[in-house]
């Protein structure tokens, strides 16, 4: 990046990086002042100045530096929450600071209007951030409002049904439970739900420190028989064993970063992560294990560690990936 350039440092609170750490950045890629853009409504309100009042500051050849370019556009929200952005909305902020011959970057990509091939690059990958953090926001939306089956609709007797079904022997999965404990109460109970229950009645029966049902590992199946004894219907606790699934590798090639993780369901843990990122991620591979797995490997590249569980692709780290998985490619 030039010296010589002009450059406008925007940005604009957002879920996915805060005011205050894009006007960092922004600033160490040689801003020569950052607006702070904040239209008076919901999470903008009070935090800058509208984006009309932005236009005159442009001058012919600036370029208008974001984090995420989608950010040039206002958010439609209420007062305390995050809204959404409609991409017509972006293209008339693009439209306008084009107007005014200005350039608009990204910072993170390093896509720009500088020609009609990397504006419409730019405006693609604009419009797929737009979708995901649209997706994302009702995503968190609705976990909000919903947290299970309030408690008082579970009386003892279900709630006993629920324990039961959750630690009996004659289900190979939590699904199944699921479905057996809905058939027995009468009503539909998802397998997320029944572990919040069985979370509070463990809570209540004074059980801590031994996770949330006998299905975890080492010694909680044997502990909970040995507290509470077995249930009802007479049917064995399930031995203590090893939760299984695989060790995921998920790689941000914007960022040259891969993130090890483990995972009883990876398809849904990665879609999860998607909508949380505002980068493409890309799954790598995986590796059939458990949570000392992912372990092992977290420390085997420590040496590469960025942060938690996300690490540099560089080094070992590289030559494992590729010997692991022949498709592998860094970018």
């Amino acid at each position: 990046m030039s010296t010589t350039e002009d450059i406008l440092g925007v940005a604009r609170d957002h879920r996915w990086m805060r005011l205050a750490e894009q006007q960092k950045q922004l600033k160490v890629a040689g801003s020569r002042v950052v607006v702070a853009l904040g239209d008076g409504k919901g999470r903008d309100a009070g935090k800058g100045i509208a984006f009309d009042q932005m236009l005159p500051i442009i001058r012919p050849g600036t370029i208008v530096l974001l984090t995420h370019a989608f950010l040039l556009a206002e958010a439609r929200s209420q007062p305390g929450k995050h809204g959404k952005i409609r991409r017509s909305t972006f293209d008339k902020a693009l439209a306008a600071v084009e107007g005014r011959k200005g350039i608009v970057r990204d910072l993170l990509t390093g896509l720009s209007t500088e020609t009609k091939a990397k504006r419409q690059a730019l405006v693609d990958m604009v419009h797929g951030q737009i979708a995901r953090s649209n997706k994302g926001l009702n995503s968190a939306e609705n976990g909000a409002r919903s947290r299970g089956r309030p408690r008082q609709w579970f009386d003892a007797e279900r709630r006993q049904i629920v324990w039961d079904e959750w630690h009996s022997s004659a289900h190979a999965t939590n699904t199944d439970a699921a479905n057996e404990a809905s058939k027995r109460i009468g009503q539909r109970i998802t397998h997320f739900t029944m572990w919040r229950i069985v979370k509070e009645m463990r809570k209540e029966r004074g059980l801590k420190g031994l996770g949330a049902s006998g299905r975890r590992p080492h010694s909680a199946a044997a502990a909970l028989a040995a507290t509470v004894g077995k249930p009802k219907d007479g049917r064995p606790l399930p031995k203590a064993r090893v939760r299984r699934g695989v060790v995921y590798f998920l790689k941000n090639g914007v960022r040259g970063r891969v993130k090890i993780g483990f995972s009883q369901g990876h398809k849904n843990r990665i879609a999860s992560l998607q909508n949380a990122s505002p980068d493409k991620l890309a799954l790598i591979g995986t590796i059939p294990g458990n949570v000392k797995l992912e372990r092992r490997m977290q420390k085997r590249f420590h040496e590469h560690r960025e942060t938690g569980e996300w690490f540099r692709i560089e080094g070992t780290l590289t030559k494992f990936l590729k010997a692991t998985f022949p498709k592998f490619k860094r970018t």
